[in-house]
């Protein structure tokens, strides 16, 4: 019989109590041959993990991205600006919402029990020209902590009143609190030693939740795309569906650039509560792009051209290096996990030009294939 022990204290503290993770990617974002892992998740940063020859160590205060605390749902990897490291995508909440949140005025989640029921209650709250507010209307927020209906009898009183004046600060004191700063879904480009730049990813792919993400060469032009989807029927009545998604192809131009091609031209379309994307390659090297949507339909797409040279990987393949006639070198990781809840086809597809490529394993060995004997 197998029996299974909780090493997490041993390997990794930090990861006893992560957060609310959504997405978690192993990848080495250091190159040192050592496979890290990165955490995406809602009230927390992009979290990293330096793998140190077995034990994991939480590295994030010194990537430069500890502030963009967000809803992060996805993570997926590519070599966007072909410059031989590994990026990185990650869905976010978007922008398309009445929560506006910066840097110095985030999105807040306090937990704590206010009215000693025994019971956690959490409270939300954002910023209004330069105020901070609940946001629950009145008749919610009292109907979760009764004892504030004689601190504000009237609605008039309660929609003047800011979070500070609900809850004074030294009331606080054993509160869990979480924030928000930055809700826009983004590439993550890796500067080398450990360090990382957030760019914004284009407005159209911001006007609803992302959840579903891929990374590949597309339009067979040498350059690493994105294809998203998102929207999320989840929210409470008063929120409303963010829905305003139909799914998303972003070109890249390997310089880290992204251009949105509109669905009419693409004819990519997921426009329900979509999750999960994965992409499955067939044995003549097509693809298809399978689309999961809640409550919905599976949407299945196949890419016009999309035939290609391909190499099936094995189980415990990690990375390769790609050289091409020209002399220029792509590197290739190949993720468990990628995206939402998804994992595609682990295979490697060979653009045009490659002339060979190195493959390898979590051992470090590797293995050279030249291009006429794949």
């Amino acid at each position: 019989m197998a029996r299974f022990t909780d090493i997490t204290s041993q390997v990794c503290r930090d990861l006893e109590r992560p957060g609310l993770v959504a997405a978690a990617l192993w990848t080495d974002f250091d190159q040192d041959g050592w496979t890290d892992l990165i955490l995406a998740g809602e009230w927390m940063p992009l979290t990293f993990f330096r793998n140190n020859q077995g034990k994991l160590e939480n590295v994030t205060s010194s990537t430069g991205l500890e502030n963009y605390t967000g809803w992060w749902n996805s993570l997926t990897a590519a070599d966007f600006d072909k410059d031989g490291d590994m990026d990185y995508a990650a869905g976010n909440f978007g922008l398309n919402t009445h929560y506006k949140v910066s840097q110095d005025q985030p999105m807040r989640i306090t937990a704590l029990d206010f009215d000693r029921n025994g019971t956690l209650d959490p409270v939300c709250s954002y910023y209004v020209q330069g105020k901070s507010y609940p946001v629950y209307h009145r008749n919610l927020l009292l109907q979760q902590i009764p004892s504030l209906k004689n601190k504000f009898k009237t609605y008039e009183a309660y929609a003047r009143a800011t979070f500070e004046d609900i809850f004074p600060e030294n009331t606080l004191k054993d509160a869990y609190i979480r924030d928000s700063r930055f809700f826009a879904s983004a590439w993550i480009e890796n500067l080398g030693q450990g360090s990382f730049r957030m760019h914004a990813l284009p407005v159209e792919a911001q006007i609803a939740p992302v959840f579903g993400m891929l990374a590949n060469d597309y339009d067979a032009d040498g350059n690493m795309d994105l294809l998203l989807t998102g929207n999320s029927y989840s929210s409470n009545v008063y929120d409303g569906q963010h829905d305003a998604s139909v799914g998303l192809w972003l070109k890249g131009d390997g310089r880290g650039g992204f251009t949105p091609v509109p669905g009419r031209e693409s004819g990519f379309f997921v426009d329900g509560d979509a999750k999960a994307l994965a992409e499955l390659v067939l044995g003549d090297g097509s693809s298809l792009i399978l689309a999961a949507q809640n409550s919905g339909y599976l949407k299945v797409f196949k890419t016009a051209g999309s035939e290609a040279k391909i190499i099936r990987l094995r189980n415990d393949d990690v990375s390769a290096v790609l050289t091409f006639e020209n002399g220029r070198k792509e590197r290739r990781e190949f993720c468990y996990g990628s995206g939402y809840l998804s994992q595609s086809s682990r295979v490697i597809r060979l653009p045009e030009g490659v002339s060979s490529l190195i493959i390898t394993n979590y051992k470090g060995e590797t293995r050279k294939i030249t291009n006429h004997n794949h």
